[in-house]
C-alpha cells in the first residue's frame, strides 16, 4: 500500500512540468536591442545596481526614459523617473564641419514646415492644395475592354468635372470675404473631389484599352494657396547650422532655443527643431557666442559657448538632454520569454528586446551609458 501510494506520488511528480526558476539580476542585466519593429530603433540598457536606460528612434521621433527597474516573476518592471529641471541640460562644443547634405535637408523641412503653417493662415481651402493633385491609382476592370465610346465618354465627364471645379476656384478668388463664404468654399471641395474621381476613372479606362489618359491641365489655385519650393528656399540660405544631439542616448534636440551673439549684428534667436536650428551669416561677419535655453524660460539665460562660426559650417553641440525629456511612460512591465528576452508588445504591440552578445559589459555600446 505504502509503495502504491509512493509511485502514485512520483508519477504525479514526473506528469507536471517543473516551474520555470525566476530570473536573478545578474541574468537579466545587460544590454537590448528591439526586434521585430520596422523603421524604428530602440535600446534599453539594464543596469546591476537597478537602474535603466531606454531610448527609441522612430522616423522624427526621439524619446527617452531613465529610472529603476525590477524582477516581477517572469517579467521586469521599469520605473521612469525624471531629473528635476533644475539640473537642467549639459552643453559643450563638438566637432565642427562644412555644410552637409543633411543640413541642407533639415533646412528644406524646416522651411516647407514654415511656408505651410503660412499658407494655412492666408489660404480659406487647408485641404485644397493637397486634393487638387489627381489620384493617379487605376481602377481594375478585370477581362472587360471598354469601348471608345466608354473611354470618351468618361474623358468628357472628367473635362466638365475639370471646368466645374476650376469655375468653383476662380469664383471664390473674386469673392471679397472668403473665410466668410462657407457654402463656396465647401462647393469648391466637392467640385475638385469630383474632378479626381472622374479623373481617376478616366485613368482607370485607359489603362485598361492600353491607351493614353486624357492630358488635363492641373487646376489653377489661387497664389494664397500655392506653395513655395521649399529646396529654393533652403539653396538661398547663407549661414551656419548648430547640430544639437545627445549621443549617449541618441536624442535630437527640441524646444531648446539657441541665442546667437554676431561680432557685427545685433543677436538672433532660433529654436531647435528635430536637432537642428539654423542662422544666417554674411561673409564678412561671425557667430562668437551661442546661449541655450531651456524651454520656459528666458532667452539669454542658459549655458554660454564661445565659438568663431563663418558661414557654410555645421556646429554639433553634445548635450546630455536627460532632464529636458519628459518620459512617454511612468511604469510599464515587459515580460521575459523562456530565451530571455523581453517582450516589447506593451511599447509597441509588437517585437522584443534581446540582450546583445557583450551586454554584460558596458564597453564599446554606441547609445546609452
Amino acid at each position: 500500500m505504502r509503495s502504491w501510494a509512493s509511485a502514485g506520488i512520483f508519477g504525479l511528480a514526473m506528469s507536471v512540468a517543473p516551474v520555470a526558476a525566476q530570473p536573478s539580476t545578474d541574468q537579466l542585466s545587460g544590454r537590448y536591442y528591439l526586434s521585430g519593429v520596422m523603421e524604428t530603433g530602440s535600446e534599453l540598457l539594464l543596469r546591476p545596481d537597478g537602474s535603466f536606460e531606454w531610448a527609441v528612434t522612430y522616423g522624427a521621433v526621439d524619446a527617452a526614459a531613465t529610472g529603476h527597474w525590477s524582477i516581477d516573476g517572469r517579467a521586469i518592471r521599469l520605473q521612469a523617473t525624471r531629473r528635476p529641471q533644475s539640473e537642467g541640460a549639459a552643453y559643450r562644443l563638438g566637432e565642427r564641419g562644412a555644410w552637409s547634405g543633411r543640413a541642407t535637408h533639415a533646412l528644406e523641412l524646416r522651411r516647407e514646415r514654415g511656408a505651410m503653417a503660412e499658407r494655412a493662415a492666408r489660404c480659406p481651402l487647408p485641404s485644397l492644395a493637397e486634393e487638387v493633385v489627381p489620384d493617379l491609382s487605376l481602377v481594375a476592370y478585370g477581362d472587360k475592354q471598354p469601348s471608345p465610346t466608354e473611354i470618351a465618354q468618361v474623358e468628357a465627364e472628367a473635362r466638365r468635372a475639370r471646368d466645374t471645379a476650376q469655375l468653383a476656384l476662380d469664383r471664390l478668388r473674386r469673392t471679397a470675404a472668403w473665410q466668410a463664404n462657407k457654402a463656396l468654399i465647401l462647393e469648391s471641395e466637392a467640385a475638385i473631389q469630383a474632378f479626381q474621381a472622374r479623373l481617376s476613372a478616366a485613368q482607370g479606362l485607359h489603362a485598361a484599352s492600353g491607351t493614353h489618359g486624357p492630358e488635363l491641365a492641373p487646376l489653377k489655385l489661387p497664389a494664397e494657396c500655392q506653395l513655395p519650393d521649399p529646396e529654393r528656399l533652403a539653396r538661398t540660405f547663407r549661414g551656419a547650422a548648430i547640430q544639437l544631439f545627445d549621443r549617449d542616448r541618441y536624442l535630437r534636440g527640441e524646444g531648446i532655443c539657441i541665442e546667437a551673439r554676431y561680432d557685427k549684428r545685433a543677436p538672433i534667436s532660433d529654436v531647435v527643431e528635430r536637432g537642428y536650428a539654423f542662422f544666417p551669416v554674411a561673409d564678412d561677419e561671425r557667430i562668437v557666442g551661442l546661449t541655450l535655453s531651456a524651454p520656459g524660460t528666458q532667452v539669454g539665460k542658459g549655458t554660454t559657448l564661445s565659438v568663431s562660426l563663418p558661414a557654410g559650417v555645421v556646429q554639433i553641440i553634445d548635450a546630455d538632454l536627460a532632464g529636458t525629456v519628459t518620459p512617454p511612460f511612468q511604469e510599464i512591465v515587459l515580460p521575459v520569454g523562456a530565451d530571455r528576452s523581453l517582450g516589447a508588445q506593451a511599447l509597441f504591440r509588437r517585437g522584443a528586446y534581446r540582450k546583445a552578445v557583450d551586454a554584460s559589459s558596458d564597453s564599446g555600446h554606441r547609445n546609452l551609458r
